[in-house]
């Protein structure tokens, strides 16, 4: 099976979305301590964010971490691709 330039430009773009998808709503989220309010992004935390008075600071960042959101949005990137793929072709 051959795949073109524009099936992976697709899959690439999709796999982003699906990253910035599973990561943001965790910014939603977050432990508040009276004006502070730590928060952190992915589902394994891989990003802590900590916001005072003084702005936004990056706390702590976890670098084995990532590779497992990307990988969980790859992943679920190929499921969707399956998914959709084979939709398109039953119908």
């Amino acid at each position: 099976m051959k795949t073109s330039s524009k099936d992976c430009i697709s899959f690439v773009t999709m796999t982003v979305l699906m990253f910035i998808g599973i990561n943001l709503p965790f910014l939603m989220g977050g432990v508040s301590s009276g004006p502070n309010v730590d928060s952190f992004l992915g589902m394994t935390g891989w990003l802590w964010l900590h916001r005072g008075s003084e702005g936004v600071s990056i706390e702590r960042v976890y670098l084995l971490r990532l590779p497992i959101e990307i990988g969980l949005a790859v992943f679920l990137t190929w499921i969707l691709s399956r998914t959709l793929h084979g939709s398109r072709t039953s119908g």
